[in-house]
C-alpha cells in the first residue's frame, strides 16, 4: 500500500504534516508492507509545469498511490482525488510517520467532499511551530548587534550555516539567511566537527515567507544554532519561537572558520 502525506519541506517520515493538502510544500509517499514502512519517497510540489504553478493534486497524477492522509483539503482537490480512485483519510497526527500508522491501523475515517474545508487554506491552517503564537508586530528596527556569545559546546550540538554556494566547510557564509542557496549543517561535539551535510534551501525561490520556511526546515532537523550574514525580522522571531540561536557573521568568512570562531570560540 502506498500512502501520500502532504508535508512541510524537506519531507520524510519525521516531517510535519501540512494542515492543508493544497498548500503542501511536498508529498511524502510511504510504501507500507503489513504495518511497517519499507520505502519512502519525497516529491516536491513547488515549481511550475508549462508555466502554471504545480499543485499537490497535479503531482499525484504523476505517481501511483493508494491513499492520501490529510488534515484538511478543499472540495476541488477532494473531487479530483475521488475521480482518480484515490482513498482519502483524515488524520490528526502531526508527524508523517504517525499519520501513516493511523491509516494502516484503521484509526481514521474516509473523507467526503461534504467535509471539505469551507474556508480554504485559512480555515485549516495552523502555525507550523509548536505552541500558541500571537500575531507578529511590524518589523522592529534592529539595534546594533552585540558580539555573539559562543553557545555551549558540551554534548552534541547541531549547527547550520547559510552558505553562499553549494555548501560545505570550504564554502563562504551567505550574506543572507532566508534566500541562501544552501545550508551546511554540522554536528559539533567535544570541541570538534563530527559530521557535515549539505541541505539545499528549498525556500530560496518562495514568493514570500522564505525565512520562516527555512527556519521550519532547520528546526525539523534539530538545529540549535544558525550562522548567516544577516537575518530578517520574521526569521529572527521564528527562531526565538524554536529556541534557535542566530549568530551574525561578517561577509567573506569560510564556513569552517565561522564555526571554529563563533561556535567553538577559537
Amino acid at each position: 500500500m502506498r500512502i501520500a502525506v502532504p508535508s512541510y519541506s524537506p519531507g520524510g517520515l519525521n516531517a510535519q504534516v501540512c494542515p492543508h493538502f493544497g498548500h503542501a510544500e511536498c508529498l511524502t509517499i510511504v510504501e507500507v508492507e503489513g504495518n511497517r514502512p519499507i520505502k519512502v519517497e519525497v516529491v516536491d510540489c513547488r515549481g511550475q509545469h508549462y508555466g502554471v504553478p504545480r499543485r499537490p493534486v497535479d503531482v499525484l497524477s504523476e505517481v501511483e498511490v493508494d491513499a492520501v492522509a490529510i488534515k484538511g483539503a478543499g472540495a476541488r482537490a477532494l473531487e479530483a482525488l475521488r475521480e482518480a480512485g484515490v482513498k482519502v483519510y483524515r488524520v490528526t497526527a502531526d508527524r508523517v510517520a504517525d499519520a501513516v500508522m493511523q491509516v494502516v491501523r484503521g484509526e481514521c475515517e474516509p473523507v467526503t467532499i461534504e467535509a471539505a474545508c469551507p474556508g480554504g487554506f485559512e480555515a485549516a491552517w495552523r502555525p507550523p511551530w509548536p505552541g500558541p503564537m500571537a500575531p507578529w508586530p511590524p518589523p522592529p528596527i534592529a539595534p546594533p548587534t552585540p558580539p555573539p556569545t559562543p553557545p555551549p559546546t558540551t554534548g552534541r550540538l547541531r549547527v547550520a550555516v547559510a552558505s553562499q554556494g553549494g555548501g560545505g566547510l570550504d564554502d563562504l557564509v551567505s550574506p543572507v539567511f532566508g534566500r541562501c542557496p544552501s545550508f551546511t549543517v554540522v554536528d559539533v561535539e567535544g570541541g570538534e566537527i563530527r559530521g557535515v551535510q549539505v541541505v539545499p534551501n528549498q525556500a530560496m525561490y518562495a514568493p514570500h515567507g522564505a525565512g520562516i520556511a527555512a527556519v521550519q526546515t532547520l528546526a525539523n532537523m534539530g538545529v540549535k544554532v544558525v550562522l548567516a550574514g544577516r537575518f530578517g525580522p520574521w526569521a529572527s522571531q521564528a527562531m526565538a519561537q524554536f529556541g534557535i540561536q542566530a549568530i551574525t557573521v561578517p561577509p567573506g568568512v569560510k564556513v569552517r572558520d565561522a564555526i571554529y570562531r563563533y561556535v567553538l570560540g577559537r
